[in-house]
């Protein structure tokens, strides 16, 4: 499904279009930090838990936002750019907050 609404994608819309960076800064960054932050006073002690709860926190959108919007008549092509945006800019936000959670966690 996610395949086909790539297809149908112009790759300048999903790159350019500056309010998805701001909409993926809110899901790839500021929630994640703020997950970080949640998980660290955690009363666990299980270091692999808390590393676990991070990596969820801070995974790209998930393909559910263009499948739901398309089935509750929103703008799946933007959910769908989304996902993709998401998914290539955790490329770096995910190993910057995995390092923010080592330093915060061990």
């Amino acid at each position: 499904v996610l395949g086909s609404y790539f297809y149908k994608a112009d790759f300048k819309e999903i790159f350019f279009y500056k309010p998805a960076y701001y909409a993926a800064f809110l899901r790839l960054i500021l929630t994640s930090a703020i997950s970080i932050g949640l998980i660290w006073l955690l009363p666990v002690q299980e270091h692999d838990m808390k590393l676990a709860l991070t990596i969820a926190s801070s995974s790209p959108t998930a393909m559910n936002a263009a499948l739901l919007s398309q089935v509750y008549g929103g703008d799946y092509e933007y959910g769908s750019r989304l996902v993709l945006l998401t998914t290539v800019l955790s490329l770096i936000s995910i190993p910057l907050m995995m390092s923010l959670a080592a330093i915060l966690y061990l």
